[in-house]
């Protein structure tokens, strides 16, 4: 009976991974077939395009890592600003179980449920976790929300005030970096 319940786990898991796979092929299928994308055009597919990219990527590591630890250090300090307001409400939670609940909401905000579905995810899973501090758990969730938009309103202030972005460009580009000032 247990070798049954193994074997279906990893006819399971093989599945899964043949269908995400699959999706991906699909995608670059199609993406190809309509001339679209980084490898080609309207004539089709183009490898040496791949080639010089992937050639580019093996010269160049420090980029990537440098560019990795960069969303690395990014992604942590959203998880430790959450973290922070969740103990400020007297939330008694651990360090490692908020970066357990952040990582959940943060997979699912990249892939399934949108931009806000993760942090929904991660609000009812804290809230179940925490019955007694159901409020202050959705409560932190939104807060946060609100609080990562006004720091990416204030980067993008910053960003149009040292480049000049709001004198240059169309008219209609101007008046949104005035008004985002």
């Amino acid at each position: 009976m247990e070798k049954r319940g193994l074997l279906k786990k990893r006819c399971i898991q093989f599945a899964k991974i043949a269908l995400s796979l699959g999706i991906l092929a699909y995608l670059v299928w199609d993406s190809v077939r309509r001339g679209e994308g980084l490898f080609s055009d309207e004539r089709g597919f183009h490898p040496e395009r791949l080639r010089a990219l992937l050639t580019y990527a093996a010269s160049n590591w420090s980029i990537l890592v440098l560019a990795f630890a960069a969303t690395f250090l990014s992604v942590m300090i959203t998880f430790v600003r959450w973290w922070l307001l969740i103990r400020a409400v007297d939330v008694p939670i651990a360090f490692r179980e908020s970066l357990r609940f952040s990582f959940v909401g943060y997979l699912l905000n990249l892939a399934p449920m949108g931009i806000v579905g993760g942090d929904l995810a991660k609000a009812v899973l804290v809230a179940r976790h925490y019955p007694g501090h159901r409020a202050e758990c959705v409560a932190s969730v939104f807060v946060d929300r609100v609080v990562g938009l006004y720091v990416l309103f204030l980067v993008a202030s910053v960003a149009i005030l040292i480049t000049g972005f709001y004198n240059t460009g169309p008219m209609i580009l101007q008046s949104a970096c005035r008004l985002t000032l």
